[in-house]
């Protein structure tokens, strides 16, 4: 408890000292991160349910967004006018697109675990982007209304920061701050989860209040 303090007290404070940085992303850019999202919800949903993953039915469509997914995470890499040129941002993209392809790869070669173990992780790296920038679309409204029952609570809060919906992700980690059966179950990956969730909120949406008030709850 005493690191989540001194982490809230950090992010907090380079939030008032930092001054804030800002993106010029391209509007090539933005396209491209939309097609991303919204491969990326259309899939998840699917991965996480090992009968909607295994159902014959679906295998046409996954291998149309497993290799969709790819492809257009080795654009992103390939893009050299990413926000800010930003070193951090090309080096996560670059890893996103390898491993993209080998989720694909996996899923031709029949490895269904590894497959759907690179597509949940993904979002990591989408998190690890868009907390380096502070432009792009934000709780935008969405075509459809993604079926998240196979997802934990911990990996809903990824799917919505992953996605840039960041409303529902602070909903949620506001119900995972105070649930003590996630602390008992797993207190390292709760805490972590907990400190994703106030990075975004402070470096992205500038929102120190509401890390402020996720922080207490926490704490209590």
């Amino acid at each position: 408890m005493k690191k989540l303090i001194v982490t809230c007290a950090l992010i907090l404070a380079a939030a008032c000292a930092t001054e804030p940085k800002r993106s010029a992303a391209e509007p090539e850019w933005f396209s491209r991160m939309h097609k991303l999202s919204a491969t990326y919800l259309n899939l998840t949903p699917i991965i996480a349910d090992n009968k909607n993953f295994s159902n014959p039915r679906n295998q046409s469509a996954l291998d149309a967004d497993l290799r969709s997914l790819a492809e257009m995470a080795m654009e992103v890499s390939r893009d050299p006018k990413a926000p800010n040129s930003d070193p951090i941002i090309e080096y996560t993209g670059n890893v996103f697109a390898a491993e993209t392809r080998q989720a694909y790869a996996a899923f031709k070669a029949g490895d269904a675990n590894w497959t759907r173990f690179a597509v949940r992780r993904a979002g990591d790296y989408c998190v690890s982007c868009h907390s380096r920038t502070d432009r792009g679309a934000k709780d935008f409204p969405l075509a459809w209304t993604p079926q998240l029952s196979a997802l934990n609570r911990v990996d809903k809060i990824d799917f919505w920061l992953a996605n840039r919906q960041y409303a529902k992700a602070i909903a949620e980690a506001q119900r995972l701050a105070v649930d003590e059966a996630a602390v008992n179950q797993d207190s390292l990956l709760w805490l972590k989860t907990i400190e994703k969730v106030m990075t975004v909120l402070v470096r992205v949406s500038g929102d120190d209040q509401v890390a402020e008030r996720l922080t207490k709850l926490a704490l209590a």
